[in-house]
């Protein structure tokens, strides 16, 4: 019996350091306490061309494509390969500014009177979805939802039916977020778009269980109609204590973590509808060869108001789709072992950048 003691003993406490564990839910969790992120298979991406054939028009003594007559590919189109690997086009494509074009049919004078014009466009292998989530009229705190979607690789947005945008943090100590937004400065045609702190009161986190490769999301333990001053963070407790007809003040420390600290931890959702929209997908196995993506499996468009149903119809027909570059960025989730290696270096960082060699050691280990 003793013995039995002993060797239940030696495994309880082996199971609470990373490096002895056996146990996989309890190296999950030990990975976690860490600071680690789990994630599930990682999508792949792949710059992909489309082209189009467009009529000619006469432009001084030269022949170019009709502008007008080409079209916007919405972001959402899908396109495949030929082993059925599904990609998404992320950001919309004006062919109007295109890439590249080429001659496709002359007429007996031998003058242009259509072109094939080309654009590429960034298409990754996590398609996009959306999931409602009804949510009663019962204050919960810390509330949580689990995502129908494997392999989550981002969360694009959260909002209720109220139009609150929740969003998404790496503790729900976090109240607030960096956000870009556009440059309307004098400055602008040299920065474009800026980063702005704005307060997250609506806030969630995501976490990934490793086994069923599943995602649950769970937000913030107050409510909206609590009176806690502290629901908010309070941007005074930021300045310098210049306080009547003080014109010195003796040392002090600004301490940003105080825009962390609420009693609340953000506000979770009462009797309102979840609207999130996430990627989903991924793999090893997404990471297809140059040419393979030639199939077409929806194609969204946006024509001028100008231009002919006629037209329409002939253009969307020549569509063509290739990727002249092999897809890129498609992995397996990470195995246990990988995962304890990766938590016995993040425990050393946390996050901490101090002095130079600090800052160089982080951007080796990303």
């Amino acid at each position: 019996v003793g013995d039995v003691m002993s060797f239940y003993m030696d495994h309880q406490f082996g199971e609470l350091d990373i490096v002895t564990a056996i146990e996989s839910k309890n190296i999950e969790k030990l990975i976690r306490t860490a600071g680690v992120k789990i994630k599930g298979a990682s999508p792949a991406t792949a710059p992909v061309s489309f082209y189009f054939e467009v009529p000619a028009k006469k432009v001084g003594s030269d022949y170019l494509p009709n502008k007008i007559h080409c079209p916007i590919v919405k972001a959402g189109t899908l396109v495949s390969s030929n082993t059925g690997v599904v990609f998404e086009l992320a950001e919309p494509l004006d062919m109007s500014n295109w890439d590249d074009y080429s001659v496709m049919k002359k007429d007996t004078d031998s003058n242009p009177t259509s072109f094939a014009v080309k654009k590429t466009g960034l298409c990754t292998s996590g398609l996009t979805m959306s999931e409602n989530f009804t949510i009663p009229d019962t204050s919960v705190p810390f509330r949580t939802i689990s995502l129908k979607g494997p392999n989550v690789s981002e969360i694009v947005s959260i909002r209720d039916s109220d139009g609150n945008e929740y969003y998404e943090v790496e503790a729900l100590t976090q109240d607030v977020v960096y956000k870009r937004v556009a440059n309307i400065a004098i400055d602008s045609d040299h920065v474009s778009e800026n980063i702005e702190l704005i307060p997250a009161p609506y806030r969630f986190i995501a976490i990934t269980s490793r086994a069923s490769k599943k995602t649950t999301i769970r937000f913030g333990g107050g409510s909206a109609d609590s009176t806690d001053n502290d629901l908010m963070p309070d941007p005074s407790e930021l300045s310098l204590p210049l306080y009547g007809q003080k014109k010195t003040i003796s040392r002090f420390t600004l301490d940003p973590n105080k825009m962390l600290q609420t009693r609340t931890l953000g506000i979770s959702p009462r009797n309102t509808t979840i609207t999130v929209r996430y990627r989903s997908g991924g793999g090893l196995n997404h990471n297809v060869s140059e040419k393979t993506i030639k199939n077409i499996n929806s194609l969204r468009l946006k024509f001028n108001s100008s231009v002919p149903p006629s037209s329409i119809g002939s253009i969307k027909r020549s569509c063509t789709v290739t990727n002249l570059e092999r897809a890129k960025g498609g992995e397996n989730p990470l195995s246990l072992d990988e995962l304890k290696f990766t938590a016995l270096a993040f425990r050393n960082s946390q996050s901490r950048i101090v002095t130079k060699q600090d800052l160089v050691a982080r951007i080796y280990a990303m």
